[in-house]
């Protein structure tokens, strides 16, 4: 894989695989272990296919406790780590998905004719794993306090952070919230789609595979009434790259 454009494979989403559309992997290790010596824990490796092009991949899901600048460079050592697995299945498409308390965050790796590993080139519609953004995604809607399409605006610079020097980086420089999809008619509506406008700020740093105008995502926040009335909110927060695939569920869960 070409380092450059190891960051191209960062998205959130939801990271959760419906049962009955995947077929756990025989004999899967219980840890990754990584080249800096720490060691992943293996929630399930096992084989899917990707939404629109039905491509088989593999897919492992791991949790996560990083925050979202160091996320790039555990995914990094995590992938050095799961690439000859899937290799040796003969696969020649990858998806990691790290998981977190409030949803997770995916990568897709796939592999050219010639061997070599990158991340989908922007117009390969194959980038969402199967059961990945379906039932689920249609139950978040459902439960979901507000549903915001937000469009991150970047400086055209590219930028390198010395610490992670493989992953290139774009400084957001605006958000616009270009669509509110969904606000329920109370407080925690009210709370939540302020949650949701304000998920990234100005000024923050977002990883880049190349010179980009801006990329759109959609924001799905979920905040339970019981913790709210007790002085505070658990809040669930998804954030999900705009795809026809995804606005389609969305807008079948909201009619």
């Amino acid at each position: 894989m070409n380092p450059t454009r190891f960051a191209a494979a960062f998205f959130f989403g939801v990271a959760s695989v419906c049962a009955g559309e995947v077929q756990p992997l025989e004999d899967a290790p219980s840890v990754l272990r990584l080249a800096s010596g720490a060691e992943v824990k293996v929630l399930e490796i096992f084989r899917t296919t990707l939404q629109e092009t039905d491509e088989p991949c593999l897919a492992v899901r791991y949790p996560t406790s990083k925050v979202k600048e160091e996320l790039c460079s555990e995914a990094e050592e995590v992938w050095a780590a799961f690439k000859p697995i899937v290799e040796k299945e003969k696969l020649r498409a990858a998806v990691m998905f790290a998981t977190d308390s409030g949803g997770g965050f995916t990568w897709i790796w796939k592999q050219d004719v010639n061997g070599v590993w990158d991340t989908p080139k922007d117009d390969d519609k194959g980038r969402t794993a199967v059961g990945l953004n379906g039932p689920d995604l249609a139950l978040l809607t459902t439960t979901a306090n507000a549903i915001v399409r937000v469009r991150l605006m970047f400086a055209p610079e590219i930028l390198k952070d010395p610490q992670y020097p493989k992953v290139e980086q774009q400084m957001i420089r605006n958000v616009l919230v270009v669509q509110t999809l969904k606000k329920t008619p109370d407080i925690l509506g009210e709370s939540a789609l302020r949650r949701a406008c304000s998920a990234w700020t100005a000024g923050e740093k977002w990883p880049s595979s190349g010179p980009r105008e801006y990329v759109d995502y959609i924001v799905i926040v979920r905040l339970p009434l019981g913790d709210f009335e007790h002085g505070g909110t658990s809040e669930a927060m998804h954030l999900i790259p705009v795809e026809e695939s995804t606005l389609r569920h969305i807008e079948q869960a909201l009619h």
